[in-house]
């Protein structure tokens, strides 16, 4: 190659990244930190902010976005609020994005609502607002993110991202 065609080479990769035919990867993550759960819960305290302090930084260090990290702390870690920010991570992400998702609360086994578990439990994560006693018609888990929910999601992010 001449040295005009190294120039026009350069030049037709400058035009694909100015017209956006080239998409740009963005690292998007979400950061859920429980460790003050409600009074009177059950759940005992735990160290989660220390967690999430920990993480937010190793991701800032490892190019990403303030504005591509979502944290939901204590109160704000609601089952509603982690599903719509799992929606949201959903919505905004295209092909080659990196995700990370990152829990930091309490864990619990409960009975396999599906039947797909061998030994008859599921596991889940202790959201906010999850209550800790099983009372039939009262409380039957439903703010427990469920390891099927979870892996529900985790599919759904991986396949738009283009991680099979």
């Amino acid at each position: 190659m001449n040295k005009w065609s190294y120039i026009k080479y350069f030049l037709i990769c400058i035009g694909y990244l100015i017209s956006g035919n080239i998409p740009a990867q963005t690292n998007r993550a979400l950061i859920v930190a429980i460790g003050n759960y409600p009074k009177n819960s059950g759940w005992e305290r735990i160290h989660a902010d220390n967690d999430k302090e920990l993480v937010y930084e190793m991701l800032l260090n490892h190019q990403y976005q303030r504005e591509n990290i979502k944290v939901l702390s204590n109160s704000q870690a609601t089952k509603k609020a982690v599903t719509a920010a799992l929606q949201h991570c959903w919505e905004q992400t295209i092909s080659g994005d990196f995700i990370y998702l990152h829990f930091s609360c309490h864990g619990q086994q409960m009975m396999d609502d599906n039947g797909d578990e061998e030994d008859g439990l599921d596991e889940s994560l202790i959201l906010y607002d999850a209550g800790y006693w099983y009372i039939p018609q009262k409380y039957e888990g439903e703010n427990h993110l469920r390891d099927d929910e979870l892996g529900v999601w985790i599919n759904k992010l991986r396949k738009k991202a283009g991680n099979n």
